[in-house]
């Protein structure tokens, strides 16, 4: 295991509560794995999340497309709780915060408004390849404009893990799924995807199709289940019965 759990508990100065975490070493940097889709730089306290997609509900509604109601409320609960974590400093979002090309519908952009006045942790966006609309809600957001990389605590964080020009390095934009088979069931789990000097990040919104992991041998697969993260790469490399082994 390239890992190690630890348990969630209670900060006894603020009362807070502090999600369980999977600790990992990423080229010497310590990052800690939050079932909450994000990820703790351990010696800087930021807070990296990717992929929110925060307006999407709203704009395949205005398509005629029927969704279900809390989406975006749900996304805003496990962020208050991420902002609310003792050791955060600062929120770094790795790309597509938006969805569409022209910005956040005004209820969104309002909602956002609200959650930002009641948790005005510092915030800063990497921009993604939905973010074009995006520029125009930062201001009012007081979320800061890092432009397509930025570095902190040794690590090069970007949208694109293809774009990365510096390891180690953190990215989003594949939303990887963990399609691990068992017996006559296929489970399917966002997870963080560890390539030697690389990490990927599940998309912060339960509301995004899955990128299916097939690592290659030296690779980590850390899955989201059951409000935990769990190393499941042996997974992948297992060989069933009938000789084939498992490609996720």
């Amino acid at each position: 295991m390239s890992g190690d759990a630890t348990g969630s508990s209670r900060s006894a100065a603020s009362g807070r509560f502090v999600p369980e975490a999977f600790r990992i070493d990423l080229d010497g940097v310590g990052l800690r794995l939050l079932p909450e889709r994000a990820a703790l730089v351990e010696s800087t306290g930021a807070l990296l999340v990717a992929d929110l997609h925060l307006d999407k509900p709203a704009a395949y509604r205005r398509e005629g497309v029927a969704m279900p109601e809390g989406i975006l409320e749900e996304s805003l609960a496990r962020l208050a709780l991420l902002a609310g974590h003792p050791e955060v400093r600062e929120i770094l979002v790795l790309g597509d915060l938006l969805h569409h090309r022209h910005g956040a519908d005004l209820e969104t952009a309002e909602r956002f408004t609200r959650w930002r006045r009641e948790h005005p942790v510092p915030m800063a966006l990497v921009g993604g390849n939905h973010d074009r609309g995006a520029g125009r809600h930062l201001e009012a957001w007081s979320i800061a404009d890092l432009g397509a990389r930025h570095r902190v605590g040794g690590l090069e964080l970007v949208h694109d893990p293809g774009s990365a020009m510096q390891r180690p390095a953190v990215a989003g934009h594949l939303h990887p799924v963990a399609a691990i088979d068992r017996e006559t069931r296929r489970l399917k789990l966002p997870a963080f995807l560890k390539t030697r000097s690389l990490l990927v990040l599940p998309a912060f919104t339960a509301f995004a199709s899955g990128d299916r992991v097939v690592p290659e041998v030296g690779d980590a697969v850390y899955a989201i289940a059951e409000g935990r993260v769990v190393e499941v790469t042996a997974a992948f490399f297992r060989r069933p019965r009938g000789g084939e082994a498992l490609d996720g």
